[in-house]
């Protein structure tokens, strides 16, 4: 054959063939091919449409940022942190109005029971103590009796009533050595609540005097971090140090109705943040001559 006519015979033929046949032109299948392909790519892809991030799927466990929500519907809270401490925790709350504390323990001794009180808020109107002596001493007494810490242990232990808020600087004991090297180490704990017999200390509201003296004298031990004690029960505890020479203290003998003023253990280990105010303890109705001495008036010694 010759010419167009001819041509568009055999190609209309040839089409006519390839459509009995079941098959399509070689033109199409491969546009048909590149459909596929682009559409599976589409679908893997992790980038679509102008972002610029991962596609987010409905099921997928991911992780997102920068998302903006307008109020949506959180349905549970389980894995959200949320106290209320800082921004990612819900943000601070202002004067939230709590209804009910009917289940809410909240005494105030921990950051579990609502927080610390803040000593300072009290104390315009209730001022500072300037001194505690130990509980019904009488202070005029000599204190001549001696009582004998053994060295590398002995103990003894005495209560004391603060009765304000005070901001306790040191403690001050009478000792009754004349001679050769001594040491020892104190701390104040607070009367254990609901009966127990484990007393907690006061942090910081502790300390340590090594010295050799020449005569009886008094002896100040200042505290390692001074500060407000609250009022309330308190025990003082005094340990000898040294592992030689024991601790001669001085104490007062009672009168007709006496009770127990102190308690003495030997074999006391190093004071430590707690201590069992009742295993191995023996009571005494002497008084132990001790003091803690207070600061005031915004002064940064002691009364």
């Amino acid at each position: 054959m010759s010419g167009n006519g001819g041509n568009s015979d055999e190609s209309n033929a040839h089409i006519g063939n390839n459509k009995r046949r079941g098959l399509m032109p070689k033109g199409l299948v491969a546009s048909v091919a590149q459909v596929i392909a682009d559409l599976a790519a589409h679908i893997a892809a992790t980038v679509a449409h102008g972002a610029t991030g991962a596609v987010v799927g409905t099921t997928n466990a991911q992780t997102l940022s920068n998302k903006t929500l307008t109020t949506p519907t959180i349905a549970n809270l389980t894995n959200m942190q949320h106290d209320h401490q800082g921004g990612a925790g819900g943000g601070t709350l202002t004067a939230p109005v709590i209804v009910s504390f009917t289940n809410a323990q909240h005494n105030h001794q921990n950051a579990a029971g609502g927080g610390k009180l803040d000593p300072s808020l009290a104390l315009t109107e209730m001022g500072r103590l300037p001194y505690a002596y130990a509980l019904e001493m009488p202070e005029q007494a000599a204190f001549t009796t001696v009582r004998t810490l053994a060295a590398a242990g002995g103990g003894t232990m005495f209560p004391i009533e603060i009765t304000d808020w005070m901001f306790v600087q040191s403690l001050t004991i009478h000792t009754l050595n004349v001679a050769s090297a001594r040491s020892w180490e104190w701390r104040l704990y607070k009367e254990p609540n609901g009966g127990s017999a484990t007393a907690s200390e006061v942090a910081g509201i502790n300390g340590t005097d090594s010295f050799t003296p020449g005569a009886a004298t008094n002896r100040t031990s200042a505290a390692t971090t001074p500060g407000l004690v609250a009022p309330g029960l308190y025990w003082v505890v005094l340990r000898c140090t040294h592992a030689t020479n024991g601790l001669d203290i001085g104490t007062q003998a009672t009168g007709v109705l006496s009770t127990n003023h102190s308690r003495i253990k030997s074999g006391l280990a190093a004071l430590g943040s707690t201590i069992d105010i009742s295993t191995g303890w023996t009571p005494s109705t002497v008084w132990v001559a001790g003091r803690l001495n207070g600061r005031v008036a915004g002064e940064a010694a002691a009364f």
